[in-house]
């Protein structure tokens, strides 16, 4: 029996704490990629889109946290089939915007050529001392300078967001998953306190 109540106490609070970071990491998130979508936009020519997913995600994140977290305090049943609604409803969108993510990336050397072109040299000279690169596809290059083509450099710029975002899809994923696991071991505290108060009004009623 203590063991049991030691299991509920740590599925507790492992809740709670998930449903902190679901809520600050998603935030975070947002604010990292503003500012990536900010600062790296002209480099990656990243689709306004990128935004628009992190919003969407952002708020589908809050609003679950949020309902899960309704579902230990309140008995009604259709909280936790809106919790199972809208986190089914996350991974998937989540799943949908990384199988996006590499036709992005497979677009971005013919976006960068594009814009490589219509560039002034002036700006050619602030993309090349901002990344710390020489030229574009051996185009403008200054065959006396060592460093990389600036369109290796933006690849391996989008490949390393690519990655990153990757990880991050799997760890939510995990933690989405576990999430679901503690709310319905405290969902089963819940039945059984209740039944237990039945039964106890059951046997005051018999006597």
């Amino acid at each position: 029996m203590y063991g049991y109540k030691q299991l509920q106490k740590t599925a507790l609070i492992s809740f709670i704490i998930l449903k902190l970071t679901f809520i600050l990491l998603p935030l975070c998130t947002f604010i990292m990629s503003i500012s990536i979508y900010k600062h790296q936009h002209k480099f990656l020519q990243i689709p306004f889109r990128f935004i628009i997913y992190t919003s969407v995600h952002t708020i589908l994140m809050v609003t679950t946290s949020l309902t899960g977290y309704m579902c230990i305090k309140t008995p009604h049943r259709h909280t936790i089939f809106i919790y199972v609604v809208l986190t089914l409803f996350l991974i998937n969108f989540q799943a949908l915007v990384a199988l996006d993510i590499p036709r992005l990336i497979d677009k971005l050397d013919t976006w960068s050529h594009t814009k490589w072109l219509n560039m002034s040299d002036q700006q050619k000279l602030f993309v090349q001392s901002s990344l710390q690169c020489n030229g574009f596809k051996d185009m403008d290059k200054d065959k006396e300078c060592n460093l990389l083509n600036c369109d290796i450099v933006i690849r391996e710029m989008a490949r390393s967001l690519r990655d990153w975002f990757f990880n991050f899809i799997l760890v939510l994923f995990f933690l989405q998953s576990l999430d679901i696991c503690l709310m319905l071991i405290l969902r089963m505290r819940k039945v059984r306190r209740r039944v237990r108060i039945r039964q106890h009004k059951e046997l005051h009623i018999d006597e």
